[in-house]
């Protein structure tokens, strides 16, 4: 079991997505109660998706094989150019988490600082 506020500091701390988006379960209730993807965020709407399950509840984590994933160049992933890119991207789904919200977190402020500075240390 890992403790949902663990998920979002570890999102926020390595500033990327570790959840493949088909490996990915969750209850419908919870689902309605946090909403859908965000139309705005084409590359990163799961993983700011996955920032509001982990808001809402704790997550169980398996090393079991689950999926195998299919690359082309066709996948909507492999459009994007680059890791500075890819960080455009991930700081969308970081403000859009926090400006959704950041009234339900007592220490938003503290988090989106450790969320930019990881994608700053990593575009260093």
């Amino acid at each position: 079991m890992l403790r949902g506020r663990d998920l979002l500091e570890r999102f926020y701390r390595t500033g990327r997505n570790h959840i493949p988006g088909p490996t990915a379960v969750a209850r419908t209730c919870v689902q309605k109660q946090v909403g859908y993807y965000r139309p705005e965020l084409p590359y990163t709407d799961d993983f700011e998706l996955w920032m509001r399950f982990a808001r809402v509840g704790d997550a169980a984590e398996t090393d079991a094989l689950q999926a195998i994933q299919r690359c082309h160049a066709f996948n909507q992933c492999a459009t994007v150019a680059n890791i500075d890119e890819w960080d455009l991207h991930y700081e969308a789904a970081f403000e859009s988490f926090f400006t959704h919200k950041r009234t339900h977190l007592p220490d938003a402020e503290r988090l989106r600082w450790f969320a930019r500075r990881s994608l700053a240390e990593r575009a260093y």
